[in-house]
């Protein structure tokens, strides 16, 4: 392919960088989400899928510091109406959320949209702290992220069984 050809695709070099990771972010979840343990608890479905993202960036963590730049602050207009990564994950998120509430795991009343976008938050805040070495040498991003997730799946309020009080909905 002519480099003429290839910028008819991206006129950027960070927009042939999206096309291309966008593509391989996309086959990544699709696998993570195809050999997700379907019955296994919560938390251990989002660390299966979020092992794959890490695997992926493990490969070229100086490409992938780049390409999480870009697609966190990517410019609106052609690109970024492409570029919907973030909203679409955050949906297949609050689905394994929802199957988690069908199993008893989840309470009724947990806004679905919501979870999903709090679990993205953690697995890509984790992300950036592993590829800026913020979190240490080696596979340290797995505890980190894991007690993240475990705490935002229990949640801040006391129980309300041990606390002597009845449990209220804050705004």
């Amino acid at each position: 392919m002519g480099t003429g050809t290839l910028f008819l695709y991206a006129r950027t070099k960070e927009e042939l960088l999206m096309l291309v990771f966008a593509e391989r972010v996309e086959a990544v979840q699709e696998e993570r989400f195809r050999t997700l343990p379907g019955q296994a608890p919560l938390l251990e479905q989002l660390v299966h899928v979020f092992e794959g993202f890490f695997r992926l960036y493990a490969k070229d963590p100086a490409l992938a510091r780049v390409f999480i730049r870009e697609l966190l602050f990517l410019e609106p207009g052609p690109a970024g109406e492409r570029m919907h990564l973030e909203r679409a994950f955050a949906a297949r998120l609050a689905g394994l959320v929802a199957a988690a509430r069908e199993r008893g795991e989840v309470a009724r009343d947990v806004d679905l949209e919501m979870a999903g976008f709090n679990l993205f938050a953690l697995y890509i805040t984790t992300l950036m702290g592993w590829l800026s070495g913020a979190l240490g040498p080696g596979e340290t991003w797995r505890p980190v992220l894991e007690r993240a997730l475990a705490l935002q799946l229990r949640g801040l309020e006391q129980d309300a069984k041990t606390s002597g009080g009845s449990r209220r909905r804050r705004s």
